[in-house]
């Protein structure tokens, strides 16, 4: 009835899957600050993290490495099953579920970042995405297949699309965060969302894949250094697909 704790600080676990359960009256913590863990999944129904249902608090802490799964998830809707992030990756190593995070809290970032790499799959997310309390955060999205974000809140001091796609899949009026795309990476709207404001955007060599009634507004200042735009169908007529509130530094831009 006590505690469950497993720290991995180097070197590779490889587990079928781990399970925490809703017994105990301290959180459970699964904390990583190096190496790797690998959830292996040889037949169905593995590969995966259960942290515990209920009301009871667990908390997966990724401080480092890279953490390979293809779903973390809980067996009921428990707000007190949480994922802090500072510093290590989420790797998609496997045909991922559908959502990637079932019935699991919010997740925090610190300063130091959480990587999410989708590998070369899409891969779907409705959880709130947040900074740590009282820190500036950091969300890095890695890989060249796409994460599908569908939160309702998301307040998250820099986002950076490293590679492949982000796209909002949710009309989510205020995305909080300064966007940063660059490599070639692109960030969307094509489907349900139709517009968001950010706090401010950097866009290096990077991608904007929109429909024709698309509108990101920013707050603050914009920097752009070859951006291309991406159109799911041409517009009928000119229309603004970016509104810049702040600064507007450009250097150059494709259609």
């Amino acid at each position: 009835n006590g505690a469950a704790y497993i720290e991995v600080n180097g070197g590779r676990l490889a587990a079928h899957s781990i399970r925490f359960q809703n017994s105990g009256s301290s959180a459970h913590v699964l904390k990583q600050t190096g190496g790797l863990i690998d959830m292996v999944a040889r037949v169905s129904d593995q590969g995966y993290i259960l942290l515990s249902g209920g009301t009871k608090e667990c908390r997966l802490e990724l401080m480092g490495g890279v953490l390979a799964c293809n779903q973390i998830k809980t067996a009921d809707n428990n707000p007190n099953a949480m994922i802090v992030a500072d510093g290590g990756t989420l790797q998609v190593n496997a045909t991922p579920a559908n959502p990637f995070m079932q019935n699991v809290g919010a997740v925090t970032c610190g300063p130091n970042g959480l990587g999410f790499d989708t590998g070369t799959y899409s891969v779907n997310l409705p959880q709130n995405i947040m900074n740590a309390s009282g820190e500036q955060g950091r969300f890095v999205k890695k890989g060249f297949g796409t994460l599908n974000l569908s939160s309702a809140s998301y307040n998250v001091a820099e986002t950076a699309v490293a590679s492949g796609t982000l796209c909002l899949t949710r009309e989510t009026p205020s995305f909080n965060t300064t966007l940063v795309v660059t490599n070639g990476a692109t960030f969307s709207l094509v489907g349900t969302a139709t517009g968001v404001t950010l706090d401010a955007l950097v866009v290096t060599n990077g991608v904007l894949a929109l429909d024709p009634d698309d509108v990101i507004t920013v707050t603050g200042a914009v920097e752009i250094k070859d951006l291309s735009l991406s159109f799911s169908s041409l517009p009928n007529e000119p229309k603004d697909f970016l509104v810049v509130n702040g600064e507007l530094s450009a250097a150059a831009a494709a259609g």
